[in-house]
Order: structure tokens, then sequence, then C-alpha cells
């Protein structure tokens, strides 16, 4: 059993479709086929693919990680991936909770990151037609913020304020690398001001570190945030890397 892609390549098509496959079906497409045949390409005549084409390109995804691998499900993991993809299935309403969910492994490469980017993914292309050109949804890799945070050069710039704005009210936001270097007073202090602003706004988080003791997780993040990820829906994936499927 394998979990698809969000976007797929159709071999009939010189790019990928946005809407090829289960994720969304577009009627659109279906009915120009009909009328001029299967060749069509969307970046030319539709509007919803370039809308679609906006709100991922504006969501921080990793370029890498635009068109996701495929992975191959290990009965190890088989709970894990059905509660992932409730959750991928049921996302308008999963955020709209304010829900949060903690994503480890007790390996390395196991899919962390193209699991939760599929949500994301669903989330950004569900809900960008009904707020078109707003950011819904955000990935950002936490050690690179949390780099970028104390250069003062770069906190007075335009950058910054736009970045301040999505942490603070972005419905949807994956925090990558959560537990994957130990932070400091200070940036412990910087990420619970953001994450008790996202809190009081009800808004949703996903947070993607190793599968630590409550020991080494306090050792890591600190008291307050390890405390935050401990009462929050967990997922841990078991198996080995899924790498290469």
């Amino acid at each position: 059993m394998a979990e698809g892609r969000l976007f797929t390549d159709n071999m009939d098509w010189d790019i990928p479709c946005w809407f090829d496959g289960k994720s969304i079906p577009c009627p659109d497409k279906m009915e120009y086929q009909q009328e001029h045949g299967p060749n069509i390409d969307c970046r030319r005549r539709c509007k919803l693919y370039k809308q679609i084409n906006v709100a991922i390109s504006n969501c921080g995804q990793p370029n890498t990680k635009k068109f996701l691998i495929d992975l191959e499900l290990q009965k190890i993991d088989a709970k894990a991936f059905l509660r992932l993809n409730e959750i991928k299935e049921n996302i308008i309403h999963w955020v709209e909770k304010g829900s949060n969910l903690y994503l480890t492994s007790d390996n390395i490469q196991t899919g962390k990151t193209t699991w939760a980017l599929k949500i994301l993914y669903r989330y950004i292309t569900t809900i960008c037609f009904q707020i078109p050109f707003t950011i819904n949804g955000y990935y950002l890799y936490l050690p690179e913020l949390l780099f970028k945070l104390k250069d003062y050069e770069f906190k007075k710039s335009e950058e910054f304020k736009q970045l301040d704005t999505i942490l603070k009210y972005c419905p949807l936001i994956i925090w990558d690398g959560i537990n994957t270097q130990t932070l400091t007073p200070q940036e412990q202090s910087t990420l619970g001001i953001y994450l008790n602003k996202r809190d009081l706004e009800g808004l949703s988080n996903i947070f993607i570190g190793k599968n630590l003791t409550e020991d080494d997780l306090n050792i890591m993040v600190g008291p307050v945030l390890a405390q935050r990820l401990n009462i929050m829906e967990h997922i841990n994936f078991k198996a080995k890397s899924y790498r290469g499927f």
C-alpha cells in the first residue's frame, strides 16, 4: 500500500497537473479535454492552477519537497499512516479546531517531513479557493529560523516583518527540527512567545523531530516546550528508512 503524491505526473501531459488524481478533481479540465482533446497546458489557461501555484510557492517548502516521494507502508507503522491520512482527509476541520501534532521517528529519513507536507499541501490547495492569495500554510526549518533571528539586520528587514506576521497568524505551520539541537534560554523564550500567541489565536501546528525520552526532550527544548509537546497528539514512526521506494 502506497500513499501517493499530492501532485502526480501524468504521462500524457508535459507538466504535473495540480488536479490530477484523487486529491482535487478538476471539472474544468475534464470539460476542456472533452472539447479539445487530452493535451492541455494548465499553466497557460487555468486560473485555478495559477492560484494554487502561487499558494504552494509561498508556503516556504524546500525545493526538494515540491513533488513528494511515495512512501511504501510498512506494517509496523500502519496505525501511524492511517491516522495521518485521516488528518489529511479532514484537514479543514482539524485546522479549524486549532489542532496540534508532534510527529517523530525512531530512525532518520522515515517520511516525517513528507507526511507533514502532504497534510500542508492538502490544506493549502483546499483553502486557497476560499481565501485566495493569502499564506494559509507555511513550512519552516526551526534551526534556520533561530539562526536568522539572531541577525540584527535581518530583524530590521521587510522579510522579517512578513515572517513575523506568518508566525503569529498563519493557520497552519510546520516546525521542522523542533528538537534537533539544544535550545538556549533565549531561543526557548523567542519560540515560546510565538507559540503562546498562536495558542491564543487558536492556530494549528505540526512539530517534527526525533523520538526522545522525556528527560532528553527537557534538555533539548526546555521544560515548557517539552510539556507542550508531551500533551499534544504524538505520532511516532518505528520503521527503518522509507526512502528509495
